[in-house]
């Protein structure tokens, strides 16, 4: 990325590129996006008058958040408020996972700070597998403002079925997808690799999006009357939405490094999302320079989506 507080950049010619916008912190690290979620579905009166603001707020759309220890009193009213709700626990480095246990376990998180605090969503299973899906996004222009999204996506299932409660004595590889499965291994999704084959270092294969997409809208589906078109508007929503509110930022950091070339610069993101019981997407994070590396399984790889 970037340097922070870099001024400006040699003059480009026509021909260069630059793959990262300047700053994009503000919705890739994991504490500025909680902060802009918290903008964009409660917005003050003072952030409504603000042009680059929409008309309305955003409907929420990620996981309550909260750092500690300067939201360790909110944490709390949550706390007391909800009290059938599951919280789970990280460092804001994305390591040491584990359910919150007490809030004086919370608070005991908070003395030592550099943690954060999040609802836990209760996932949508299939095959007994929770499950998430990160959506590759690129941008290649800020005026207009010009989004892609890869046709293909991410799936990754937890290596372990789900358990009926989880506790701090969970294993984590069934609530925590870092050791994952793909999506072919699944025996509700095989069948949809059936046409197309499975992936290869050379072929990608069925489309891991359609399989599932096809999948939840089939009567074998774990929620009823789920909907791809809903599905895929709401992703497309909160993608479009978030893009649209950081734009006019990014590109005034564009315009004060005074390449002399705004155009030459683009980005792509992975955006990951966890699906609820209700078959309604969250977002979790978005992946500055996502990991490209293929992932190579006894049944298949995905290296011909990554690669390209």
């Amino acid at each position: 990325p970037l340097e922070p507080g870099r001024s400006s950049l040699p003059p480009l010619a026509s021909h260069n590129r630059i793959n990262h916008f300047p700053r994009n912190a503000v919705f890739v690290s994991k504490s500025s996006l909680t902060e802009l979620h918290k903008r964009l579905t409660r917005p003050s009166d003072s952030e409504r008058l603000q042009q680059n603001f929409f008309r309305q707020p955003m409907k929420p759309f990620m996981p309550r958040h909260f750092l500690l220890p300067a939201d360790m009193l909110a944490f709390e009213v949550a706390w007391r408020s909800t009290p059938s709700m599951q919280w789970v626990a990280k460092k804001k480095s994305h390591r040491g996972v584990h359910m919150v246990k007490s809030l004086r376990h919370a608070k005991e998180l908070a003395a030592k700070g550099n943690y954060m605090i999040a609802e836990y969503v209760e996932p949508l299973l299939i095959n007994q597998h929770k499950w998430d899906v990160g959506i590759y996004i690129a941008v290649t222009r800020l005026q207009p403002l010009t989004i892609w999204q890869y046709e293909n996506a991410l799936f990754r299932f937890c290596k372990k079925p789900y358990p009926d409660v989880i506790t701090n004595e969970t294993d984590v590889d069934s609530y925590v997808g870092n050791g994952s499965k793909p999506p072919w291994e699944m025996p509700d999704l095989k069948p949809g690799y059936a046409a197309d084959g499975l992936p290869t270092a050379t072929s990608e294969g069925a489309n891991n999006w359609d399989v599932v997409m096809d999948y939840l809208a089939s009567n074998k589906s774990p929620v009823s009357n789920w909907r791809r078109q809903a599905f895929e508007e709401e992703i497309s929503r909160i993608i479009v939405g978030v893009l649209r509110h950081v734009a006019p930022q990014i590109k005034e950091g564009v315009l004060k490094l005074n390449t002399g070339h705004p155009e030459a610069f683009f980005e792509m993101w992975r955006w990951d999302f966890t699906v609820d019981t209700q078959g309604k997407p969250k977002l979790m994070e978005v992946n500055m320079s996502p990991n490209l590396m293929a992932k190579v399984f006894p049944s298949g790889t995905d290296r011909a989506m990554k690669f390209g």
